[in-house]
């Protein structure tokens, strides 16, 4: 029962949860910036079409969910 355990696989989101622009795990096309707002830290800027950005999630719970996103022009 003390037997270690390595945990070799790879980080996820949870989803229900925040997910920050920050996270993700690839993207191509975007820039970074530091945001200016009450959370502080980063977005993604200058996208253009085929620009993407790729988030690891892990769903545990069935459902419906809503998506709340911030976009500014």
């Amino acid at each position: 029962n003390l037997f270690p355990v390595d945990n070799y696989l790879d980080e996820r989101l949870l989803i229900p949860g925040l997910i920050q622009a920050e996270d993700y795990i690839n993207q191509d096309g975007f820039e970074i910036e530091n945001c200016t707002d009450f959370g502080n830290g980063f977005n993604l800027s200058y996208s253009d079409n085929n620009d993407f950005a790729e988030y690891p999630v892990l769903i545990t719970e069935s459902g419906l969910f809503d998506i709340n996103l911030r976009i500014l022009e």
